[in-house]
């Protein structure tokens, strides 16, 4: 989406990734499986026409959905596991000046 002006620009983006549940780790526990998800990202971006400047407010896993990318055994504790974490919701803001 863009909107333009005289001098300025408004532009958006929106992102919906799935994903289908998957092993964490490869004998297949079954304690460690992620399960399918979705998540949101976006940015919203204003700048001048000629693109000098831009500034963007960015939003990442917007639905704020727990997931995990890896995870294992723990070594002498028969049935426990642990996983390491995704990001959570997050925001940020980028300003870019081009030269």
């Amino acid at each position: 989406m863009s909107v333009p002006s005289k001098e300025l620009e408004l532009t958006g983006f929106v992102q919906v990734s799935y994903v289908d549940n998957f092993p964490l780790q490869a004998d297949l526990d079954p304690q460690l499986y992620q399960d399918s998800y979705t998540k949101v990202d976006a940015r919203l971006s204003l700048g001048n026409i000629d693109r000098r400047w831009e500034v963007s407010l960015i939003g990442r896993n917007l639905n704020d959905e727990t997931t995990s990318n890896y995870g294992d055994d723990v070594p002498g504790q028969a049935g426990s596991v642990w996983r390491s974490m995704d990001a959570p919701r997050s925001f940020s803001v980028q300003l870019v000046a081009r030269f």
